[in-house]
């Protein structure tokens, strides 16, 4: 069955040669460097520089994935390469991980805005830049959010270019399935964040330490761009998300996606996914962490009324 081709171009590895000119004569003369260079085979591009034993990922093997994984019933979403090759990347739904609204609508007018999208993200590199993963991404609607979660039931796939298909995609079933149960309990968390009230000035002590901002030194003593980096961060709360460590948390994603990010960043498709979308902000999973740490605090503390 003829299936369309999402990277319609390959990598080719070849030598690399270093040039060196003869004193006497003034003649170049080019000897092996002892590198591997990885190139695009539509244009010729140079995507990089790789070591001898360096073994490629192929598109047309990233692409029989993707197959492979719409067997088990995942649907496409967008795809898209970066850095004009070097990243790849296709998106996909599975009812396994539906999208999502966080908060309890008995509690906020807002609660149908809060809606979280959920993909299965599968993205590989040439030339080292990335390594194949497969791996469950949440998108917050209304900011474009993004987190890539580092939960357990998430392990990567290894690519297997040998064995019966069929096979293969019962193994990529499974993988869709414990993504889809990750998924489920992060989602249930972010619903126990949302019940979890903060205060401002317990959000901005957050956001200072998450900094590593001393927050008992007068902000007039700080530097300015200590300062901006801030004001940067204060100014991602939103209303929709609230005074809660959700608050808190998208305030961190935000600041990462919106702020941090921004000079580096290529631009967002249709979906809000963009190239730091790749990148597992270590701020990220720690303002998880760190908020998760508060919710089950003030569970306890909630609780014991």
């Amino acid at each position: 069955m003829n299936r369309e081709k999402r990277f319609p171009w390959e990598s080719r590895i070849e030598d690399l040669y270093q040039r060196q000119i003869i004193k006497e004569t003034g003649d170049e003369i080019y000897s092996p460097s002892g590198a591997k260079g990885v190139f695009r085979t539509d244009n010729n591009y140079f995507l990089g520089a790789v070591t001898p034993t360096y073994k490629n990922i192929s598109n047309e093997s990233i692409e029989n994935i993707i197959y492979e994984f719409e067997d088990t019933g995942c649907e496409y979403v967008s795809h898209g390469e970066w850095q004009d090759g070097k990243m790849i990347w296709v998106q996909l739904k599975s009812s396994e991980i539906a999208d999502t609204f966080i908060g309890d609508n008995n509690e906020s007018n807002n609660y149908e805005n809060d809606m979280v999208k959920n993909t299965i993200l599968i993205a590989s590199g040439h030339a080292g830049k990335l390594p194949f993963t497969v791996r469950g991404t949440t998108i917050r609607v209304v900011c474009w959010n993004t987190f890539i979660a580092a939960m357990r039931g998430e392990a990567a796939i290894s690519i297997r270019h040998k064995g019966d298909a069929q096979d293969r995609v019962y193994a990529y079933q499974e993988q869709v399935n414990e993504i889809g149960k990750a998924h489920r309990e992060l989602m249930h968390n972010f619903g126990r964040m949302k019940k979890a009230k903060a205060s401002m000035e317990q959000i901005t002590k957050f956001g200072y330490n998450i900094l590593d901002i001393d927050p008992e030194v007068p902000q007039n003593s700080l530097h300015g761009r200590t300062v901006k980096r801030i004001d940067g961060m204060i100014d991602q709360l939103d209303d929709v998300a609230g005074m809660n460590a959700w608050g808190a948390f998208n305030m961190v994603t935000g600041y990462v996606d919106h702020v941090q990010n921004a000079k580096t960043d290529v631009g967002k498709d249709n979906y809000g996914f963009s190239y730091n979308s790749l990148l597992n902000s270590r701020l990220k999973q720690q303002a998880y962490n760190r908020m998760m740490a508060y919710t089950e605090k003030y569970e306890e503390v909630t609780n014991a009324v």
